[in-house]
């Protein structure tokens, strides 16, 4: 069996709606503000996906070694486990045997 590593960043749009007083002389810059200060509670978000930005053939040993530097609070889990709870298998025909996103059952 092939490892292949697969580094991705997940993108979401948040929207914020803020409410400025009539007489401010520069609302969009003081939403903006208030939005970067992390003051403004969050109206809505849309998860718009993954971009991958490395992938890469590993080792089994490689494997555990990146689980545990990226889960050192699950470094006690015995090595099959790791790999039956965290790898993503598929077979022959391309089909997800184990280790599938959960949410998407």
């Amino acid at each position: 069996m092939k490892y292949v590593m697969v580094d991705c960043v997940s993108s979401f749009r948040q929207r914020y709606c803020v409410a400025v007083p009539d007489d401010c002389p520069d609302p969009t810059g003081w939403a903006q503000d208030t939005v970067t200060c992390e003051e403004a509670t969050e109206f809505s978000q849309q998860h718009i996906g993954e971009q991958i930005f490395a992938t890469r053939i590993i080792t089994r040993d490689e494997v555990l070694k990146q689980f545990d530097e990226d889960n050192d609070y699950l470094k006690e889990w015995a090595d099959d486990y790791k790999l039956e709870q965290m790898v993503c298998v598929i077979n022959n025909d391309g089909e997800v045997i184990s280790g599938g996103a959960e949410w998407k059952d």
